[in-house]
C-alpha cells in the first residue's frame, strides 16, 4: 500500500482547494505578524514618542516609570563614586547610565518631562567630563563630552 498520494491524478478542484488553502494560510500568517508589529510599535503601555500627545498625567505616569528604573541603580553607582572618584570604570559606567536616562525621558512629548531629561543630561555630562580628567587621552571620551555639550547647546 502506498504512503504518498499521486498528485497528478488528483481532480483539478482538488489541487485548486489545496492551493487556495495554503495561500490563504501564509497570507494569515502575514496579517497577523503586521497587525502584531503594529500593536507592539503602538501599545498603550509603550512609552510616546516625541510626535504623541500626552496628557500631563499620563507624562508623569511614564516619567515614574523610567524613574523607577534607573534611580535604584544610580544611587548604587553614586555611592560607590563618593567611596572611589578616581574609578574610571564607574564613572563611565554612571554617566551612561544617565544619558540613556535621558534618551528615555527625551521621548515623551511633555516640556517638564524634557526639563528633567535636560537635567539627566546634564549630569551625564558632569560625569563624562569627570572621565576625561581621569583619562584625558581617551578620544572616546573627548567625543561623548563634546557630542553631550553640543546637543546641550553648551558649545
Amino acid at each position: 500500500m502506498p504512503i504518498a498520494i499521486d498528485k497528478s491524478k488528483s481532480p483539478l478542484w482538488v489541487r485548486i482547494v489545496v492551493w487556495v488553502l495554503v495561500v490563504g494560510l501564509v497570507a494569515g500568517i502575514g496579517v497577523l505578524t503586521a497587525v502584531q508589529v503594529m500593536t507592539y510599535w503602538t501599545s498603550a503601555g509603550s512609552t510616546p514618542t516625541s510626535t504623541g500627545a500626552v496628557t500631563p498625567e499620563e507624562a508623569s505616569v511614564f516619567m515614574a516609570s523610567i524613574d523607577e528604573r534607573y534611580q535604584p541603580e544610580l544611587e548604587q553607582l553614586r555611592a560607590k563614586l563618593e567611596t572611589d572618584p578616581d574609578n574610571l570604570e564607574l564613572t563611565i559606567e554612571a554617566a551612561e547610565k544617565y544619558l540613556s536616562w535621558a534618551q528615555e525621558l527625551a521621548m515623551i512629548n511633555d516640556q517638564t518631562v524634557q526639563l528633567m531629561a535636560q537635567l539627566q543630561a546634564s549630569q551625564s555630562l558632569a560625569l563624562w567630563e569627570r572621565a576625561a580628567e581621569l583619562d584625558p587621552a581617551d578620544t572616546q571620551i573627548q567625543q561623548q563630552v563634546a557630542q553631550l555639550k553640543s546637543a546641550l547647546g553648551q558649545e
